[in-house]
């Protein structure tokens, strides 16, 4: 399959999306300016990424040395050895027996995640897609269907706003608070015993002196992760904020960037919430003197934390991850996108209005 164009015309996860349908093995390439992104994909399933080569961090062996898995000049040796090959750097790596499997898969995943999580943040560019056949380093590789990075990402943008309210900045120190609970070291425990694998390593590092920032790079989860992390510990009570170090000149240029995009983002969100809202806002005044009688219900289900607006949402990610559109409730929660209790709490012909009146105003 020859595929290419403009992100303009089709969304990053579109394209994702359409590549995991046709079940293709190859590389797709994205280009902005002077950047350059690779998605490899197996089956139809996302495996690795190569990041632009300016983002420097996220290249594997950078992102191993800062978290202390490898030295510096084990890095260069390995990439001597792999010039002239065709060899990945991960498989040598691992041949000579200086990372784990695992520390390889955590650095991949987390390449691919934010990889992904930023070409959300697009707006131009192109795109092409390269058929290829399979390679035999493939077996280091974690492999990820299309619907559930998709989904992830979309979470990940959802939640970035609320975890920033408590993390605002990537120069915030912690440092741990006196606690009694017991801090689990097997990744099988649950949270209610105490803390999960992933967030034992984050509290690891907080020790008073790290900056976020520094927090990240070390711990090899990537900057969503990490600083998601951070703000369930800082909810659990395990540690407190302790300062705001003054951020060196590069960090403060990309956090302004990055500021940057999510006001552009946002400003472009409310611009398309009220152009919809002006087109169906009839509909609306309509269907509440037509269902009066329920509204009391809807009323309560929202007390519940049970809101129109987040099934709305559901109803756009079914249509997302399945290319159709649900005929009830039901069919969200088969998908696993809301809950049994999230079905019952609106009455089946209001459910069914609602669905009726999205897919009619749907921008997909």
């Amino acid at each position: 399959m020859g595929l290419r164009g403009s992100i303009e015309d089709f969304k990053i996860s579109e394209i994702i999306q359409l590549i995991g349908q046709q079940s293709k093995t190859g590389i797709m390439t994205v280009r902005k300016n002077n950047k350059e992104v690779r998605i490899f994909f197996v089956n139809g399933n996302v495996v690795r990424v190569e990041p632009d080569r300016s983002d420097h961090k996220m290249l594997m062996g950078e992102m191993l040395i800062t978290s202390g898995k490898l030295t510096r000049e084990q890095l260069e040796n390995a990439l001597e050895e792999q010039r002239g090959t065709v060899q990945y750097l991960g498989e040598i790596l691992l041949k000579r027996k200086l990372v784990t499997k695992e520390d390889i898969q955590t650095v991949i995943q987390t390449q691919i995640y934010e990889t992904i999580y930023n070409l959300f943040q697009w707006k131009e560019g192109v795109f092409e897609f390269e058929n290829r056949g399979k390679s035999d380093y493939l077996k280091v590789l974690p492999s990820l269907s299309p619907e559930q990075l998709l989904l992830n990402v979309s979470w990940m943008v959802d939640e970035w706003q609320q975890i920033e309210k408590t993390i605002p900045t990537l120069n915030v120190v912690f440092e741990k608070l006196p606690t009694t609970r017991n801090i689990l070291l097997d990744e099988n425990d649950t949270e209610e015993k105490g803390l999960t694998y992933n967030q034992k390593i984050v509290y690891d590092l907080v020790d008073g002196r790290r900056t976020v920032y520094e927090i990240v790079e070390k711990s090899l989860m990537g900057r969503f992760d990490t600083c998601n992390i951070l703000s369930e510990l800082l909810k659990l009570g395990y540690i407190k904020k302790a300062k705001v170090e003054k951020a060196p000149i590069y960090q403060r240029i990309e956090l302004r960037s990055s500021r940057f995009l999510f006001g552009v983002v946002a400003a472009i969100l409310i611009l398309l919430a009220l152009f919809f809202s002006y087109r169906y806002i009839l509909h609306l005044i309509n269907f509440r003197q037509r269902y009066s009688v329920t509204i009391g219900r809807v009323e309560n289900a929202q007390r519940k934390n049970v809101t129109i607006r987040m099934i709305q949402k559901k109803f756009l990610t079914y249509r997302l991850l399945t290319n159709k559109y649900p005929s009830s409730l039901r069919d969200l929660w088969i998908e696993r996108l809301i809950s049994r209790r999230e079905v019952d709490a609106l009455p089946p012909g209001l459910a069914k209005a609602y669905l009726k009146l999205w897919r009619s105003h749907s921008p997909f």
